[in-house]
């Protein structure tokens, strides 16, 4: 299991990256558009190199649902930000799955997103796709069951000795984490919020406190 920072925050992005327990980057546009005074081409190629420099991975989004154009951005993407972890993120679809078969011919690492159905995540997975983005509480705000969707894709992909990895978005919770990783997600991507909160914990800081007040009992002796 591995733990992905869903951000487009330098500061935040700086401070982390080359922790062990931090495995990469996941961005899309609605987590850029909230950058203010966004040079949207440089501040990508800023969070690239960081990623670069410290060997993690980078997820990319299309801008475009237009197949068309999505193979022409995606080569430009791959251009433009080339390294060995950057996955370029592409919706869920019919005509995009057999786009990202090609791309995996081409050697281009496809993270396919906003996937919300089992039906869904089995065809990404056999159309190659490198990584499989489930969207948890959006999936939950449909009345479906994400859980039971990444247990069956996990034990799919064992299963046929796939290659593909499921990612676990859309994260409100620390309870939403060790869910998706008990069921199986080999990569949970989490907002700053909730990265922070899954070192906390009110029984830790507890103890540390009252094992600080317990040695200074001990020096007072001395």
């Amino acid at each position: 299991m591995t733990i992905y920072l869903d951000t487009a925050d330098l500061e935040i992005i700086s401070e982390n990256i080359d922790k062990n327990f931090c495995g990469g980057i996941t961005t899309n546009p609605s987590i850029l558009s909230k950058i203010n005074n966004l040079d949207y081409f440089a501040h990508l190629k800023k969070i690239k190199q960081l990623c670069k420099k410290y060997n993690k991975s980078l997820s990319i989004e299309v801008t475009t649902n237009d197949k068309r154009k999505i193979l022409k951005e995606a080569l430009k993407i791959k251009k433009k930000y080339n390294f060995a972890k950057l996955h370029i993120k592409i919706p869920v679809s019919h005509d995009n799955l057999s786009l990202i078969s090609n791309m995996h011919k081409n050697k281009i690492k496809v993270n396919v997103t906003c996937v919300f159905t089992l039906a869904q995540a089995y065809l990404s997975a056999d159309s190659f796709g490198d990584y499989i983005s489930i969207f948890y509480n959006r999936t939950k705000d449909l009345g479906e069951d994400p859980i039971k969707i990444i247990k069956n894709l996990r034990k799919y992909i064992d299963n046929h000795n796939l290659k593909s990895k499921i990612i676990v978005g859309s994260i409100r919770s620390r309870q939403d984490v060790e869910d998706g990783i008990s069921s199986g997600a080999h990569i949970i991507t989490v907002p700053p919020k909730i990265y922070t909160e899954l070192f906390e914990n009110k029984g830790t800081t507890n103890s540390i406190n009252q094992f600080l007040d317990d040695i200074k009992k001990i020096q007072k002796r001395n």
